[in-house]
């Protein structure tokens, strides 16, 4: 039996779990139809149009980050920076969320006489959400189990320590010390930054804190466990935000389309791109919002790039009834018109007076003129190589934040105020 697994480039599977026909048929080596194996609950990269599974992830081990500069060509970033961050969580938007299958005594929150009981109370928890996610890791769970070695204190910061580029909408995680009982075990736990001023205690095993934070702000925070700190930590938050999903389709077609390894959003004559935001809570009607898209071609454009919003924003790449292929395409107002276009180049609009509270946007790009064709690049920029996963953050689409004048002034003030 074959469940909740993911996949990303070669799966021999001989097994029904992975075929809907005798495997004998095929040799039972890389099964193409991803419908069927997410029935199953496994998620295959390759049957997905060679789609990397590190864009379902938060912020997973990387590779390429392992590799010498010579195997960064074509314009990929060399990265200054190459400490690895090991978050495994299925990122907010991923196709994995609620896309598995239920385990009884596993994820079902029983626990059941097994072949190995449970190391403590609460370990066979139950699946958060609609329906148990595919892989080892639960979006939203309060507990996010990290293996290795466990010092005597608490260890083992997410995001790390001096992390750059955090999202906003995150969460703290630890690890706790080793110990032979953790019966009765506590953690205090404190974060401190813009927005932000909590203190808080964990029993274990729980070990994830959630909070969103203001974008570009700077936070330390510290795990104490039986009177030993892991000390103090740090991190700071992108000013970006980046798709839940973004995706072209063919309006015309009325069909469930199944995650594609699409890097780029094609916009013609009935094929419109659609991006999804979600906006933190920690950002209000204060912030000046910019709309980002870098322009990869443009092969015709006599009228213009309409942005509309777009009204429908539960949408997503799952198959599901809110597929992207299936739901209501209906644009909404049109925000704004893109009518110069360079290639390679990035283009912003002000959206500042349309996003004016916290939670789901979505934006459609359609042709003004039937013969206008443009080609945006996708969340889906980079790829994968032999030498590892790439990413390309420049090209992607993004919501950019900014302090308004107003907001920057009180902000200075009240930390001038907390400074005295």
């Amino acid at each position: 039996m074959l469940r909740n697994s993911l996949v990303e480039s070669s799966l021999g599977c001989p097994t029904p779990d992975c075929w809907p026909y005798p495997p004998s048929e095929n040799g039972g080596n890389n099964p193409g139809d991803a419908f069927y194996l997410l029935e199953k609950g496994i998620w295959f990269g390759t049957a997905f149009g060679n789609a990397s599974l590190h864009k379902e992830l938060t912020n997973p081990w990387q590779r390429s980050l392992t590799n010498p500069d010579s195997l960064y060509f074509d314009g990929y970033y060399r990265p200054d920076d190459r400490t690895q961050d090991y978050d495994f969580r299925p990122r907010k938007g991923s196709t994995l969320i609620d896309a598995g299958v239920v385990i009884p005594g596993i994820n079902d929150g029983q626990d059941l006489q097994q072949n190995w009981p449970p190391s403590y109370l609460g370990q066979n928890r139950r699946f958060v959400g609609d329906a148990p996610d595919i892989g080892a890791y639960e979006y939203g769970d309060s507990v996010y189990w990290i293996p290795g070695y466990r010092y005597p204190h608490p260890s083992f910061p997410i995001p790390r320590n001096n992390a750059v580029d955090v999202i906003p909408d995150y969460s703290v995680v630890w690890n706790y010390p080793y110990k032979r009982d953790y019966s009765s075990t506590m953690a205090s736990v404190t974060i401190n930054g813009p927005g932000v001023d909590r203190s808080e205690i964990f029993r274990y095993p729980n070990n994830v804190m959630f909070q969103e934070f203001q974008p570009g702000g700077f936070y330390t925070w510290s795990v104490t466990v039986d009177g030993m700190s892991g000390g103090t930590w740090s991190f700071q938050v992108d000013n970006d935000i980046y798709p839940m999903n973004d995706r072209s389709i063919d309006t015309t077609l009325h069909e469930v389309i199944p995650l594609k390894n699409q890097k780029t959003l094609e916009v013609s004559e009935n094929n419109i791109a659609f991006l999804l935001f979600d906006i933190p809570s920690s950002v209000d009607n204060s912030w000046d919002i910019d709309f980002n898209l870098f322009v990869k071609e443009v092969e015709n454009l006599t009228g213009g790039i309409v942005v509309y919003k777009h009204d429908y924003p539960d949408w997503g790449e799952k198959n599901d009834e809110m597929n992207i292929g299936i739901i209501d395409h209906t644009l909404g107002i049109p925000l704004d018109t893109l009518l110069s276009l360079e290639e390679e180049s990035v283009v912003s609009l002000d959206m500042s007076s349309f996003i004016t509270e916290s939670g789901k946007h979505s934006f459609a790009l359609a042709p003004l003129n039937p013969n206008d064709h443009v080609t945006f690049h996708s969340y889906e920029a980079g790829g994968i190589r032999v030498q590892g996963y790439f990413t390309k953050k420049e090209l992607w689409p993004s919501l950019s934040f900014t302090p308004s004048l107003d907001s920057l002034t009180l902000y200075l003030q009240c930390h001038r105020m907390t400074a005295l």
